[in-house]
């Protein structure tokens, strides 16, 4: 299944056929910004278990923000899409910038999340 059949899935059928389509795509990465820790590679030291636990409330804190952003897509529309590294929501009503602006002024960094969005035609050109 891929993103086009889980929009799909909550579109109705219409009897005419939209000039100009949008779909928006917010992608939220599952894995901390600051999940680079300190590694033996980077500094010929062993691992520590405070160095996993620090990781460990690192992730916790991160999808904790994760859960937040997605109820928050979800109150406005979005269905979403998982990934091995990310969630992917998607929406036909809400455009790009108004997401953004929606989750910017919900307290989350631009860095917390990439939007991409698409428009399709209908028939004709563009």
């Amino acid at each position: 299944m891929d993103w086009v059949d889980i929009v799909n899935e909550s579109d109705t059928i219409k009897n005419t056929t939209p000039i100009v389509t949008h779909l928006t795509q917010v992608t939220i990465s599952l894995l901390p910004e600051d999940h680079l820790f300190t590694t033996p590679e980077k500094n010929n030291e062993p691992i520590t278990t405070d160095m996993i636990r620090q990781m460990a409330g690192q992730t916790a804190d991160h999808m904790a923000r994760v859960i937040s952003m997605m109820e928050l897509l979800t109150a406005h529309g979005f269905v979403f899409h998982a990934d091995r590294k990310a969630i992917h929501g998607f929406s036909r009503e809400m455009e790009a910038g108004e997401a953004k602006r929606l989750l910017l002024s919900s307290g989350f960094n631009d860095r917390d999340f990439q939007i991409v969005l698409e428009y399709t035609r209908g028939w004709g050109m563009l």
